[in-house]
């Protein structure tokens, strides 16, 4: 009978690999067992996803694999929610994201860590806006995949082989890294950058766009791993560097993806077009 497994079973008996961070967050709005999967606690599922940090697109893959596992179970009569497609839904709406600048950057360098697990947040987030790297790759890269002054991998998540040039000092974060033994996992590693974040004084008025709401704080409070990916392509971009380059870097399989990427800031006009605009 299949309400003698339970819910998180089911999901994770999916094999899917993002089913562990799937059963994290259905914790977090309160479902726990079958009973709880009425329709008002799944449509909060996915805010849930973004108000932690993760992309839309992420979001969306997410909520396909707590779908999937439900609709397997859908006919033994276990779930209260009548149509699990209308309240799990998940639109991939364009988002206004944040970027650390340069000197953001180098503050957020400086901050003395608290431990090695802030330490290990602390480089595996500069390392993700040096190199492009997703988190999950900044666990599985070493000093064998720099050769030249180039880091070459290929994606955990994409398949796709990505080269990027780094620095000494990025290599001994990577070596450093690889040293530190304690790995927080994803929700611990959103609330440590944070708190990172706001020691190292990025607390300018922000504003964003995300989950149909817009949302204004400080800007440490909208900080999470994936800010990281977005500073490294907006920073390249402010830098003149082709879009298709950043895309090699980035890891992207098309441009379209990498433009996701890019935070758009104040064009530069020239003094002409100034004098009309202003």
């Amino acid at each position: 009978m299949s309400s003698a497994i339970s819910l998180y079973a089911a999901i994770l008996d999916g094999g899917h690999k993002n089913a562990p961070f799937v059963v994290n967050h259905l914790k977090r709005v309160g479902i726990r067992k079958w009973e709880d999967c009425t329709k008002v606690r799944l449509s909060r599922f996915p805010g849930q996803l973004l108000a932690a940090g993760v992309c839309q697109s992420s979001a969306c893959q997410y909520v396909a694999v707590l779908k999937a596992a439900l609709n397997r179970y859908a006919e033994a009569g276990v779930i209260p929610c009548a149509n699990v497609r209308d309240a799990l839904k998940c639109r991939n709406e364009k988002t206004q994201k944040v970027y650390l600048t340069e000197d953001e950057l180098a503050r957020l360098e400086e901050v003395e860590a608290g431990g090695p697990r802030e330490r290990f947040v602390q480089l595996c987030f500069l390392i993700s806006a040096k190199t492009g790297m997703r988190m999950s790759d900044t666990l599985r890269v070493s000093s064998r995949n720099i050769q030249g002054g180039y880091l070459r991998y290929v994606s955990k998540k994409t398949s796709i082989e990505a080269c990027v040039p780094v620095s000494d000092k990025t290599a001994a974060w990577i070596r450093e890294v690889n040293a530190i033994s304690v790995r927080p996992g994803t929700s611990t590693y959103e609330l440590l950058i944070k708190g990172l974040c706001r020691r190292a004084g990025i607390t300018s008025d922000a504003k964003v766009f995300k989950a149909g709401k817009e949302r204004a704080n400080e800007k440490w409070n909208f900080v999470t791993s994936h800010t990281a990916r977005v500073t490294f392509c907006t920073l390249l971009s402010q830098k003149g560097v082709p879009i298709q380059d950043i895309a090699t870097m980035a890891g992207h399989s098309n441009t379209t993806m990498t433009e996701n990427y890019i935070v758009r800031t104040a064009p530069k006009v020239n003094a002409a077009a100034m004098a009309f605009l202003a």
